[in-house]
C-alpha cells in the first residue's frame, strides 16, 4: 500500500488522492479485526491474500482516480457498476473456493472474499462521500 500511496502521489499531485487508499485499509483492518476476534493465525496464505487483494484492487482505483479527474463527482455513476459486477464475481468464486476446497485454499479463498466484500462495501459507500468533501472539483 506504500508504493501504491507513492505513485498515487506521483501521478495526482495531491495529498488528497491517498483517500481513495482508506477503502483498502480499512479492508485489511476488517481482517484483522476477524483474525483476533477468532484468534485466528496469521499463515502465509493470508499474507498471500492480502498481496493479491492490493493487486486486484489497484486497476479499480486507478478506474476511479482517472474517471474523477475527467468526469468530477459524477464518475461513480459510470465507473461503479463495472467495479461492482467484477468484484462481486471475483467475491463469489473465491467464497466458492473456500467452500469446495479444504486445508490452504480454502482460508486463501475466504480470507480474499472478505477482504473485496469488504472493500466493495466501503468504496461504494464512503468513497464518493470523501471525495467529495477532500477532493472538490473547480467549478
Amino acid at each position: 500500500l506504500f508504493l501504491l500511496a507513492v505513485l498515487f502521489l506521483i501521478g495526482y499531485r495531491k495529498f488528497a488522492v491517498l483517500v481513495s487508499l482508506l477503502p483498502a485499509v480499512l479492508a485489511i483492518s476488517v481482517l484483522f479485526v476477524i483474525h483476533s476476534l477468532f484468534d485466528l493465525d496469521l499463515s502465509v496464505m493470508t499474507l498471500i491474500a492480502i498481496i493479491l487483494f492490493v493487486g486486484l484492487i489497484t486497476d479499480n482505483l486507478i478506474h476511479i482516480l482517472m474517471t474523477y479527474r475527467i468526469q468530477d463527482v459524477n464518475c461513480f455513476q459510470t465507473v461503479f457498476k463495472p467495479i461492482i459486477l467484477s468484484n462481486v464475481f471475483l467475491i463469489l468464486s473465491m467464497a466458492l473456493m473456500g467452500i469446495v476446497n479444504s486445508g490452504f485454499m480454502k482460508i486463501f479463498g475466504i480470507e480474499l472474499a472478505i477482504l473485496l466484500s469488504a472493500h466493495l462495501l466501503f468504496l461504494v459507500y464512503f468513497l464518493p462521500t470523501l471525495f467529495s468533501k477532500l477532493m472538490p472539483r473547480k467549478q
